[in-house]
């Protein structure tokens, strides 16, 4: 796919702020013109899917224009439970269950440890997304971590992301695999928000195809 941003400080927050993965991207001028995309992530800029015939035909400087539909999403049956970046069409798609003791059940294909958690803990959860580490190997072997692929489901143990980023024992927060590992330390596959809470609300269920 690829990346878009606005050179104008206050577009380019309103892009960052707004944009919710799901979202419908429109390619509004050039020769790939009426194109649409998915919106998929969101890093230094947004990243966005492009229908296969229309990448050959994009060109440095051609506009893109995201149809924001998603920031203040709320679950009416989940009060404890913040959502950031997600639209309702990925909401639909992830599969949530409500067990009978009233926790918000997610399907998962790994778990972080709080203290992999890297770049991106000083931003905000509306923003853009947070790295975890992967220098140590083998602790990242011993988590699964080393098998994870770009659209994976994870759950990231003793982090309350509701309100900024930070530890918190016995918080979960909900997040998506974004982009791949760096070679600079901190730097790993980012892992963009999508629900956290602060208690117990959240339950994670393991499942391989959680993607």
């Amino acid at each position: 796919g690829v990346s878009i941003r606005n050179r104008l400080d206050g577009p380019e927050h309103a892009l960052h702020y707004l944009s919710c993965i799901g979202n419908e991207a429109v390619v509004t001028s050039g020769l790939a013109t009426g194109a649409t995309g998915t919106v998929t992530g969101e890093h230094a800029h947004i990243m966005v899917d492009v229908e296969p015939e229309a990448r050959d035909l994009l060109a440095i400087g051609d506009r893109i224009q995201i149809r924001a539909y998603g920031t203040g999403l709320r679950l009416l049956d989940h009060p404890d439970v913040r959502l950031h970046k997600c639209s309702p069409r990925l909401l639909d798609a992830l599969r949530l269950e409500t067990h009978p003791d009233g926790t918000l059940a997610v399907p998962v294909v790994a778990g972080i440890p709080s203290h992999l958690m890297g770049s991106g803990a000083e931003l905000m959860a509306d923003y853009v997304d947070q790295d975890f580490m992967t220098n140590d190997r083998a602790e990242i072997a011993a988590h699964g971590l080393d098998r994870l692929r770009l659209g994976d489901v994870v759950i990231v143990r003793d982090q309350d992301h509701s309100w900024g980023r930070g530890y918190y024992q016995g918080a979960v927060t909900i997040g998506l695999i974004i982009h791949g590992d760096s070679a600079w330390t901190g730097h790993g596959p980012g892992v963009l928000d999508l629900l956290t809470s602060r208690g117990p609300a959240i339950v994670a269920v393991p499942d391989a195809d959680a993607n």
